[in-house]
């Protein structure tokens, strides 16, 4: 999202998250031989791990950091019902790729550096006004041309913004080890309330024997956890 709308004038623009979007926003605008500054809360790229990763090929072309990411490749998605029959296949060559998350933004991080742009981890953004002014915890202020949000799912300035209806949709996600294998090729959707309330969820095969279970949901997150430890056989201070 972009709060003042971009040139070819522009000088210095603020990006406000640096997760991949930010960091993808900030390279191809550097490549525009714009100066940019790169905001992030955390502090440390990509850190702590989130989301399964999975892309589309066009996606994954556009980042254009190469294989060293890439845990998976999928060639076909399988839809589940509620019952657990399949209602429907799709199918790539490939279809899909599975990403590791910290490490494509570590990658996004490194190009964004190599072309002169400044990333500024534990600053977290607090607001922002039409004037390009960037407020910063601590009282500290930065003035830009024009600054992009991409604040992710925290939404904290989007929200102030442009006052979003949007609801949070939690979620529990559980790495296991499978006792047997699958094919790798593909990954399942399940879709019903019996899986997810208000979403659906997911598993997602990935080398050496390994799965993402996900199940987003609306309420009800603690009774998820519950219910995969208990499926899983995961002791109460692993989930």
């Amino acid at each position: 999202m972009v709060v003042k709308g971009l040139s070819h004038y522009s000088e210095r623009i603020g990006i406000i998250g640096g997760g991949p979007a930010g960091l993808f926003v900030a390279r191809e605008l550097l490549r525009l031989g714009l100066k940019v500054d790169v905001f992030e809360a955390s502090k440390q790229i990509g850190r702590p791990p989130h989301c399964t990763g999975i892309v589309s090929t066009r996606t994954f072309e556009r980042f254009n950091i190469g294989f060293d990411c890439v845990e998976g490749v999928y060639r076909e998605a399988v839809f589940v019902d509620e019952r657990l029959r399949v209602f429907a296949r799709v199918e790539g060559t490939p279809l899909a790729i599975k990403l590791c998350r910290p490490c494509l933004e570590e990658l996004l991080a490194i190009q964004v550096l190599e072309l002169g742009g400044r990333l500024f981890l534990g600053a977290k953004a607090t607001h922002v006004d039409s004037q390009g002014k960037l407020f910063l915890e601590r009282g500290r202020v930065k003035t830009y041309d024009h600054i992009v949000v991409a604040d992710g799912a925290t939404r904290t300035i989007s929200r102030k913004l442009f006052k979003s209806q949007c609801s949070w949709l939690t979620g529990v996600e559980v790495r296991v080890v499978l006792q047997k294998r699958v094919r790798c090729d593909a990954f399942y959707t399940f879709h019903g309330p019996r899986f997810s309330r208000g979403f659906f969820a997911w598993f997602a095969p990935v080398k050496d024997g390994k799965a993402l279970v996900l199940a987003p949901t609306k309420p009800l997150v603690e009774q998820h956890a519950e219910f995969f430890r208990k499926a899983l056989n995961i002791p109460p201070t692993q989930i």
